[in-house]
């Protein structure tokens, strides 16, 4: 169950949505809508693997949410989870998560994937707040954000066929309790978008010091197996 947990757990980062404004950026030369369209009906499957393990998400458009003058689209995530995201000129935000065990929020919502002229690198800082719903308690973690953008024209095989031109992210995300040195969650990644897709593949270090026992430098790779998109059937 712990295994399931974490890839759970981490998959929630991954997760990436686009609003229903126009969003499009005229200072570079791709439109992240572009990168992961995004309608009433579409789902994506993944297989998400971690060593011998696997674990199967189905990530499906569940409706749209608006707080305090923003609205979002829900991403539900097996059934269980739901990611609340946007975009706007400054790229991919992401407002809240919603899980079985609490809601985490940032205020204002964090930049996951922002636009980046190519070889460019930025940095972030923020704060998440962390409702436990059996605690009945907030948590605040410090965070911060470094992602880059490697290639606009990348190319990737994962279950759901061959994709090229894509973007390709790195990012490193790092999270301690406010007023600690230690770092507790770590989360390096390697992420790729295909155009009229999403995201087709992630590879991630993670370090996570919350769970017990501690987590550390643990590989996880996300893949694509098949997608649903407009109506339009996508690998398997």
């Amino acid at each position: 169950m712990k295994k399931v947990n974490l890839l759970l757990l981490v998959f929630c980062f991954l997760t990436i949505v686009v609003c229903f404004d126009s969003c499009f950026a005229d200072d570079y030369a791709y439109n992240l809508r572009e990168y992961y369209p995004l309608g009433s009906t579409d789902s994506w499957n993944y297989i998400l693997s971690k060593g011998d393990s696997e674990l199967k998400v189905t990530v499906k458009v569940n409706g749209t949410f608006s707080e305090a003058g923003v609205s979002s689209v829900m991403l539900n995530i097996n059934g269980v989870s739901d990611d609340y995201m946007f975009i706007d000129s400054q790229g991919i935000k992401q407002v809240k998560l919603a899980m079985p065990a609490g809601e985490a929020k940032w205020s204002p919502a964090r930049i996951v994937y922002p636009y980046l002229k190519l070889q460019e690198k930025k940095n972030y800082e923020f704060q998440r707040i962390f409702f436990h719903n059996e605690r009945k308690k907030d948590y605040i973690d410090d965070n911060s954000y470094e992602v880059s953008l490697d290639s606009v024209s990348d190319s990737v095989d994962v279950p759901a066929g061959s994709f090229s031109n894509c973007l390709k992210y790195s990012s490193v995300f790092k999270s301690k309790p406010v007023g600690t040195l230690e770092d507790k969650q770590i989360l390096i990644c390697t992420t790729w978008f295909a155009s009229g897709v999403g995201v087709v593949k992630t590879n991630c270090s993670t370090t996570d010091r919350y769970q017990d026992p501690p987590v550390e430098n643990v590989s996880v790779m996300l893949q694509l197996e098949s997608a649903n998109i407009n109506g339009v059937k996508i690998g398997k």
